[in-house]
Parts: structure tokens; sequence; C-alpha cells
């Protein structure tokens, strides 16, 4: 009863693995995009001034 209940035990482990490393991936996922976002803001921002910048001396 004991090895049985223990067996159950690590199955459910098992399961709950994949999930959390699933959530920690959408996660990475979705801050790496927003970094990227915002760096191409950034980017674009600055080639907006620089441009600007040439343009009126």
């Amino acid at each position: 009863m004991e090895y049985n209940g223990t067996k159950q035990g690590t199955t459910d482990l098992q399961q709950i693995k994949p999930q959390k490393l699933r959530t920690i991936d959408i996660l990475s996922w979705t801050c790496s995009f927003f970094t990227c976002s915002v760096i191409c803001r950034l980017f674009f921002f600055f080639c907006g001034c620089f441009h600007l910048h040439l343009s009126h001396p």
C-alpha cells in the first residue's frame, strides 16, 4: 500500500514538472519579447532624433 502511494506521488511530481517548466518558458518568452520591443522602440526613437538633428542643425 505504501509503495503504491509513493509510486503515485512520483507520477504526480513528473506530471507537475513539465507544467511548471512550460510556465517558466512562457514567462521567459514574454520577457524577451517585451525587452526586444522596448529596445526596438528606443532604437527607432534615437534614429528619429538623430535624423531630425541632421536635418535641422
